[in-house]
């Protein structure tokens, strides 16, 4: 066919077959514009959008580091990554709920992005955003993830639907909690979130956008 359907701010609208979301060029914008020691990926499955985004950038000298907790997806990238020489792309053991960054150690401006991660965790710590915020002396975070309904659960019919299929599933509830208490702690300055804007082809499973910074120490 040639429309599809997408959920865009809260409802339901039909594009071209052919528009894909491709969050993983908001990132290489942001590259082109800002410097990092690294890029990292929480829940990068076999690391397709770093890849994507090393072959955006064509930065071979800037580390890509993806954090997953399946053993199956690292092994993947591990693989992929032996084809392309170029890119130095890495994985590393990761679990949401029990975070280990001891790979960023090395480095002090750090970028920290996740697609679709953070929604397959019911309950984040409450301080997982703050330790994140603490890892450097300058950490940015963007996350591409369905909780526009913790945020402005009005926005739209879909919002509503899309909060009630996440809650019988037991996806993400408080990504909007963690986010505002980093902030009301001091360890970011005030997020930027836009719900919703990204666009998805899941109708009940629509993708915001929340950007942070960590405040100066």
């Amino acid at each position: 066919p040639a429309l599809k359907g997408m959920t865009f701010r809260g409802e339901g609208a039909p594009v071209p077959q052919y528009m894909d979301a491709r969050n993983y060029n908001y990132i290489v914008d942001l590259l082109a514009v800002e410097t990092f020691d690294c890029v990292v990926e929480l829940g990068c499955g076999f690391g397709r959008n770093l890849f994507e985004i090393f072959l955006g950038t064509g930065n071979g000298n800037l580390p890509y580091l993806g954090g997953e907790i399946a053993d199956s997806g690292l092994a993947a990238l591990e693989v992929l990554a032996e084809l392309e020489p170029a890119a130095d792309i890495r994985g590393f053991k990761f679990d949401f709920l029990d975070p280990d960054f001891s790979i960023l150690e090395p480095y002090d401006k750090i970028l920290i992005f996740s697609v679709h991660a953070i929604e397959q965790v019911h309950r984040l710590p409450s301080d997982l955003i703050e330790k994140m915020a603490g890892l450097g002396g300058r950490v940015v975070g963007v996350h591409f993830e369905p909780v526009g309904f913790q945020f402005q659960p009005d926005l739209g019919s879909m919002t509503q639907e899309h909060q009630s299929h996440a809650v019988s599933r037991k996806w993400n509830v408080n990504f909007a909690e963690t986010l505002i208490s980093a902030y009301r702690s001091g360890a970011i300055k005030e997020p930027f979130v836009v719900p919703e804007i990204c666009g998805n082809d899941d109708l009940l499973n629509p993708t915001s956008l929340a950007v942070w910074e960590s405040a100066p120490r």
